[in-house]
């Protein structure tokens, strides 16, 4: 489709044109005729065929009985639409890729009951879609690949694994399986990403691992390996390591001390490399320093009972933190809530603390003694920054303005909203 616009005299003229048939078009799917088949023209915008090349959209919720492609078509499935078995013209009722490109978006399904030839097809499954095909057959080269969510991937169920001309051994060699993890965060797990009802050829783990192309995408902190259930013939994703996942404050306890060991789930007072989570509502006294990492979230407060918190920490405050008197930190901190009122002194030494517009002192008459080597950073909003206001502001014995570094981040600012910003009074 080709959209213009002129000018002619005094009048705009919009000029909407159809193209058909021209590579690389956009078609996508209006199902006008109301009869479901690929095959009618007037389903497809401008009313004309997609043609080998065209990048072909099926996205309102329709169930299309699909064609044998044996076009290269790029063919994205989306809005809960689904592709369907060939209409019964096509030789031997089945469905051929000839190298296409199909992308299956969460929602949608590819395949229903037939014979599916992925000939030289490259498929990509995100999360949440769905296939239903009675035989999967690899042939030639294929490219699988599945897109992980947070929480993992919804098991493909195909029926029957077949392997195309060329035997076991030099089909799966020309397959690859790439799984993308970058959004993934559910910890170690053994994920089914296909589960076939049944395996004509006898696929075993030695022949998939040694001949076919296996990648894991974006790990992360995780190990991931893809591999062959021999017993329950499916292609799975075996993930370990990653970041133990934190331990919770639940208030199991009869008291609100962070010492209390039915206060946490699972029970137990956190060490030295845990990471904690104290969430909202939670009004947590006599924490130590001792944790790997921890978060309070909004409307949350954590007092600690000791005049020092410092160490190889990360600290993300979105509630308060508070102290009783003098704090002494050295950690990293992302500040969105407040350091609480019960601090007076605040000592920082070997710091890293980054300020969100909206962060606070909830002691404006708090001194604030800089020490060592310190990193400040303010992270503006769309309309700025609220000051932050506290007592004096003292430099410790030996310590000079060099070892200071500032960060100010205006990405987000609107700057018709002022010029001059106060960060901290």
């Amino acid at each position: 489709m080709k959209i213009s616009a002129t000018w002619p005299g005094r009048a705009l003229l919009l000029s909407i044109v159809c193209l058909a048939g021209t590579d690389a078009q956009t078609v996508t799917w209006d199902g006008d005729a109301t009869d479901g088949l690929w095959d009618t023209a007037t389903n497809w915008d401008c009313d004309t065929l997609p043609a080998a090349g065209n990048d072909v959209f099926i996205s309102n919720g329709d169930s299309v009985a699909g064609t044998e492609f044996n076009t290269a078509f790029n063919l994205t499935l989306s809005g809960d639409s689904s592709l369907t078995d060939p209409v019964t013209s096509i030789a031997g009722g089945a469905w051929r890729a000839g190298g296409a490109t199909v992308v299956v978006n969460s929602g949608s399904t590819f395949g229903s009951g037939a014979f599916y030839d992925l000939q030289n097809a490259t498929l990509t499954f995100k999360d949440g879609a769905a296939v239903n095909m009675g035989h999967w057959e690899q042939k030639d080269t294929n490219v699988f690949n599945f897109d992980l969510s947070a929480n993992g991937f919804t098991t493909l169920t195909p029926g029957t694994f077949r392997i195309g001309n060329g035997g076991l051994t030099a089909n799966i060699a020309n397959a690859t399986y790439n799984v993308d993890m970058a959004a993934y965060t559910g910890g170690p797990a053994t994920i089914v990403l296909v589960d076939f009802a049944a395996d004509a050829f006898g696929m075993d783990d030695a022949t998939f691992q040694g001949a076919a192309g296996l990648s894991v995408l974006n790990p992360g902190s995780y190990t991931a390996m893809i591999q062959w259930n021999d017993v329950t013939e499916a292609i799975e994703l075996v993930v370990s390591g990653g970041a133990a996942p934190p331990i919770t404050w639940d208030g199991g306890g009869s008291d609100d001390s962070w010492l209390t060991a039915a206060n946490w789930d699972p029970d137990g007072v956190p060490g030295s490399s845990d990471n904690v989570l104290v969430g909202t509502g939670a009004a947590v006294t006599d924490a130590p320093n001792s944790f790997g990492s921890l978060e309070i979230a909004a409307g949350a407060t954590v007092t600690f009972q000791g005049d020092f918190l410092n160490g190889d920490k990360t600290l993300d405050v979105d509630g308060t933190l508070n102290g009783t008197g003098l704090l002494r930190f050295g950690a990293t901190m992302e500040l969105s809530g407040s350091l609480g009122s019960g601090i007076t002194f605040l000592d920082t030494g070997n710091s890293t603390i980054n300020f969100e517009d909206g962060a606070a002192f909830d002691n404006a008459d708090m001194s604030f003694e800089q020490k060592g080597t310190n990193t400040f950073g303010y992270k503006l909003s769309t309309t700025g920054f609220t000051t932050i206001s506290a007592g004096q502001l003292l430099s410790g014995s030996g310590a000079t303005w060099s070892d200071v570094t500032y960060n100010i981040d205006i990405s987000n600012y609107d700057d018709t909203n002022g010029t001059t910003i106060v960060l901290a009074d």
